[in-house]
């Protein structure tokens, strides 16, 4: 099955994230940034042809499937929680939420509408962790 990514900041770690869908074969259907000329430079970066003025208007996009947020992880809980109210899944990069009642908010609307929800632990993906 194909989902359309949508990124969500555009700093290194987007950067990161975004060579290892293309890597993947995984295309990114659009960019939101807190800056508009710097989600329009990454989208010329890594050809990704929907640059949205806000987040609210990747959220708003029905074509948007999963969202990956690679913003300070100060801000990922509202970002997080407006993505989940627009029904996208969302991967988040580390920390996930900075506080447990915050997570366990978005694990409730996870729930009620059968979502899912990711952090960027890498970890889990490291063969030493297979063994």
């Amino acid at each position: 099955m194909h989902y359309n990514w949508g990124i969500v900041g555009s700093g290194w770690i987007a950067h990161d994230m975004a060579n290892a869908l293309i890597q993947e074969g995984v295309g990114i259907y659009g960019v939101a940034s807190g800056h508009l000329s710097s989600a329009k430079k990454f989208s010329e970066e890594f050809s990704i042809e929907h640059v949205y003025e806000n987040y609210q208007a990747m959220f708003e996009d029905e074509n948007i499937d999963i969202v990956y947020i690679a913003t300070p992880h100060n801000s990922h809980y509202e970002i997080m929680k407006e993505a989940l109210t627009h029904n996208k899944h969302v991967f988040s990069e580390k920390a996930i939420i900075i506080n447990s009642d915050e997570l366990e908010e978005c694990v409730e609307i996870v729930k009620e509408r059968h979502l899912a929800i990711s952090d960027g632990v890498t970890l889990f993906h490291m063969p030493l962790f297979k063994e």
